[in-house]
C-alpha cells in the first residue's frame, strides 16, 4: 500500500525552514494536525528517497510508515539535532533505509547497489574517480555498508579504504561545489 497523500492545498512549502521546522516542534508535543500537516509536505519526498534506497515499493511503503512513528517518537530530539529541517527528515528516512538494508543484506543486495547509475552532475563528477572509489562510495551511501564491510568484500586494507574515502569526498566536494 502506497502512502496516503492528503490534499496539499494552503500547506508549507518543505524548503520553507520556518515552517517546517515549526510543524516538527508541535509534532513533538504530539500535535496530531501538525503530524498530518508534516506527513503530506514530506512523505512524497521521503517516499521517493526509500524506494530509490530500498528499491521495492513494498519495502518502501514500510520503511515511510516506520520513518514517520520516529518523527512522531523523536520530533523533541530534532533541535538537538543541529540540522536544518529537510536535512533532519531526509537523515532519519536515509538512515532507515540504510538499517533495513543491512538487516535483510546479502550478496544479491550489496550486488544490485552496483547496478545504480548515478545521474547528471554526481555521474560526470564520479566519471573522474577511480573505479575503486566509486564502488566503495556506492556500497556506502546506497548499500549502507560499514568501511570494515566494504574492505573485506574488496580485498582493500580498512585504513587504505578509509584513507581512499576521505581523500575521494573530499575532491569529489569540491568538484561538486566550484
Amino acid at each position: 500500500m502506497a502512502y496516503v497523500c492528503r490534499n496539499y492545498a494552503g500547506l508549507p512549502n518543505l524548503m520553507n525552514h520556518v515552517e517546517t521546522e515549526a510543524l516538527i516542534m508541535r509534532v513533538a508535543k504530539h500535535d496530531r494536525a501538525a503530524f498530518d500537516a508534516l506527513y503530506d509536505l514530506a512523505a512524497p519526498r521521503l517516499y521517493g528517497l526509500l524506494l530509490k534506497l530500498l528499491g521495492e515499493q513494498q519495502q518502501a511503503d514500510a520503511a515511510l510508515a516506520e520513518v514517520f512513528a520516529k518523527i512522531w517518537y523523536n520530533a523533541g530530539r530534532y533541535p538537538a539535532s543541529g540540522y536544518t529541517p529537510v536535512a533532519w527528515l531526509v537523515s532519519l528516512a536515509r538512515n532507515h533505509a540504510i538499517d533495513r538494508r543491512r538487516a535483510s543484506r546479502g550478496a544479491e543486495a550489496a550486488e544490485q547497489v552496483f547496478t545504480l547509475p548515478p545521474k547528471g552532475k554526481i555521474a560526470e563528477a564520479l566519471a573522474n574517480h577511480d573505479p575503486a572509489f566509486r564502488q566503495a562510495l556506492l556500497c556506502a551511501y546506497l548499500a549502507g555498508m560499514s568501511y570494515s564491510d566494504i574492505a573485506a568484500q574488496t580485498g582493500t586494507p580498512r585504513e587504505a579504504l578509509t584513507n581512499m574515502m576521505r581523500s575521494g569526498l573530499a575532491a569529489l566536494r569540491e568538484e561538486l561545489t566550484t
